[in-house]
């Protein structure tokens, strides 16, 4: 699951508590391959920051594909290729002190591509970026115009053998580009058929069941509970969005809620799942240690949720 997205709302909600403000910001919405863009991302406070990290030496920026119809991230991994060195700044403007980083970057597959929340200390605190989206489209080919423009003057030869090879040895660089291309071409052609074995969809509800009943299956809670509550709300936050078609991992706890109360589901669902993220916000804020009858009991009834409100119809009380 797509579980960068929900540093989203922690981030967020971490940054207000301190005075800090964090954004994310790309140049353009849109590529074509190889075409560079910028993202920069901005920090904002209104004290000096006294000290600043953030991991930039890497040559990819890694990401997730998504679909277009779609707000759930895939599990595929895109690595989005930085084109010239991570440059920062540090600045003050309207009496507030913010500090900017900036990468060039571009995409080699056409794909929607999720930037993930990037993470930055700031005075010893860390916190996370808002995830960006680029759309990295593939040129349309225009039908009027050749591949390549190679105008090359051809003499006569005669018609021998030696002729045809010497003519192989002097022409040998374009002929070997023009066979790269028509197999390159043959390539993308084959690649767009559809395959001749289709997978098999497993609904829904069965494929969060199963994610929840392996989580719990990892015994993730004996060794680092924080991520095991963390892994389970993003788990029910997933499975509302992505049966409700709604962004519910850029929300909070409260208005998650308020989203739902417009649907069909029962109050007493609802107070359960405001239980179970708030659950989860304080073990990973406040520090809470639940005990572990605790644990079993808001697993369980995670899996209830998505038992009641797969079986709900769709459509809004409204």
């Amino acid at each position: 699951m797509m579980r960068f997205s929900i540093h989203i709302v922690f981030g967020l909600l971490s940054a207000s508590v301190f005075g800090q403000s964090l954004k994310t910001e790309l140049d353009k919405d849109r590529i074509q391959i190889g075409e560079p863009f910028t993202v920069s991302f901005i920090a904002s406070s209104l004290a000096p920051f006294d000290s600043v990290f953030y991991e930039s030496n890497r040559t990819v920026l890694p990401g997730k594909s998504t679909d277009e119809n779609t707000d759930i991230a895939l599990n595929i991994e895109y690595e989005l290729e930085i084109l010239h060195p991570f440059k920062d700044t540090q600045f003050v403007q309207d009496k507030r002190y913010f500090w900017k980083g900036s990468y060039t970057l571009t995409g080699w597959d056409s794909a929607y591509v999720v930037i993930p929340p990037e993470r930055i200390v700031l005075n010893d605190s860390t916190f996370y970026f808002p995830a960006g989206m680029i759309q990295v489209i593939s040129p349309k080919a225009d039908a009027t115009k050749d591949i390549f423009d190679i105008n090359e003057e051809f003499t006569e030869v005669e018609a021998a053998e030696s002729s045809l090879k010497a003519f192989i040895a002097k022409h040998w660089w374009w002929l070997s580009l023009l066979l790269v291309t028509i197999s390159f071409v043959i390539w993308k052609r084959l690649k767009g058929r559809p395959r001749g074995r289709l997978e098999i969809e497993i609904p829904l509800r069965d494929r969060i069941i199963n994610e929840i009943n392996a989580l719990e299956k990892s015994k993730g809670y004996e060794t680092d509970l924080k991520e095991y509550y963390f892994q389970l709300s993003v788990i029910v936050r997933n499975f509302l969005s992505e049966h409700y078609s709604l962004r519910l991992l850029e929300y909070t706890t409260s208005e998650v809620r308020g989203v739902l109360t417009q649907y069909k589901i029962s109050a007493d669902t609802i107070d359960v799942i405001e239980k179970l993220l708030n659950q989860s916000d304080m073990v990973k804020f406040a520090k809470s240690q639940p005990p572990l009858n605790e644990v079993f009991m808001i697993t369980n009834e995670a899996r209830q949720i998505v038992d009641e409100v797969a079986s709900l119809n769709l459509t809004s009380n409204e």
